[in-house]
């Protein structure tokens, strides 16, 4: 992957204050991410699945994030599932 831009409509606040996701697209056409980002917006973890396009919208319903590209593909994920969510800070 190469440098990154967030997409303007693909950034989201989590709820009570938990966070964000976001996603967006690299140099090349074909690079797309999306990633979660802690209070202080502090990447938590990023996914660039190959070939996916950028993503340009995401949705947060509850502790589920879905993130479409620009084809209209999308990738949802359960933000409380232990892949996926922030770890612990005391």
């Amino acid at each position: 992957m190469t440098g990154i831009d967030i997409h303007p409509q693909c950034l989201a606040e989590l709820p009570g204050g938990a966070g964000h996701v976001c996603g967006g697209d690299g140099a090349l056409g074909s690079e797309g991410f999306f990633a979660r980002l802690d209070s202080g917006r502090n990447l938590v973890w990023l996914v660039s699945p190959a070939d996916s396009n950028p993503f340009v919208k995401v949705e947060v319903h509850g502790t589920i994030a879905r993130f479409v590209n620009n084809l209209g593909n999308s990738i949802s994920v359960d933000l409380a599932s232990p892949e996926f969510e922030a770890p612990f800070s005391p």
